[in-house]
C-alpha cells in the first residue's frame, strides 16, 4: 500500500496577511509513494484521476502540471492535458511521447502558471522523493509556500533502535538527529 508523502493545496491568497483565503481553497493533490510514486486527486463531484510521473526527477514538474490541470482548469492541448481532465489513471511516460513534447508540455504550462495569480502550497513529509527536487520550484513562475519538515519523531519496527527523531521545535534552535529509543 502506498503512503501519501505529500499534499498540495492551491487558492487565492490574502491580500493583506498572505496565507490563502479559506473560500478559494482547492485540493488537496497527494502524492503517494512506495514502489511507483503517483499524483492523485479525489474530488466528490468528478472523476477522480491518478498520474503515474515519467521518473523520478520528473515527479515535481509532472505534478505542478497535473494540479494546473486537475485544480485550476488549465486547458493544456494534447493527448497528456486531455486525459488528466478527464480523470482516470495515467502513465506521463505514455503520454508524453519524448523530451521535445515534455518541453512544450512544460513551456506551456508556465505559461498558464505566470497569468494565474493563485498561491500554491506543497506540504512535503519526511522521506517524500519531493524534498530532493524543490530547487525546481524555482524556475516556475508560481506563488507558492514550501512546508518541510522542521521536527519529525518516528516510531517504526524497522528501524534499528525502533525510533528515529530530527530537527527540534525550537524556532531557530540547532538541529539534531537520533535514532535512539529514549524513555
Amino acid at each position: 500500500m502506498a503512503t501519501v508523502t505529500a499534499m498540495v493545496h492551491i487558492g487565492a491568497a490574502h491580500p493583506n496577511d498572505d496565507g490563502l483565503l479559506p473560500s478559494s481553497m482547492k485540493g488537496p493533490i497527494f502524492l503517494q509513494e512506495n514502489s511507483r510514486p503517483a499524483w492523485t486527486h479525489l474530488e466528490p463531484h468528478h472523476a477522480g484521476c491518478t498520474l503515474v510521473p515519467s521518473n523520478p526527477q520528473t515527479i515535481l514538474e509532472e505534478g505542478l502540471i497535473f494540479v494546473g490541470i486537475r485544480l485550476l482548469g488549465w486547458p493544456l492541448p494534447g493527448p497528456f492535458g486531455m486525459a488528466i481532465y478527464e480523470g482516470g489513471r495515467h502513465d506521463a511516460g505514455t503520454l508524453i511521447p519524448d523530451a521535445d513534447a515534455r518541453r512544450q508540455i512544460i513551456e506551456t504550462a508556465m505559461g498558464f502558471a505566470e497569468s494565474d495569480g493563485r498561491k500554491l502550497v506543497i506540504s512535503v513529509l519526511h522521506g517524500s522523493s519531493l524534498l530532493s527536487l524543490l530547487p525546481t520550484l524555482e524556475a516556475w513562475p508560481l506563488d507558492v509556500e514550501v512546508l518541510a519538515p522542521a521536527y519529525v519523531r518516528v516510531a517504526n519496527r524497522w528501524l534499528p533502535s525502533g525510533r528515529f527523531v530530527s530537527g527540534t521545535l525550537i524556532p531557530g534552535g540547532s538541529s539534531e538527529t537520533s535514532s535512539n529509543t529514549g524513555s
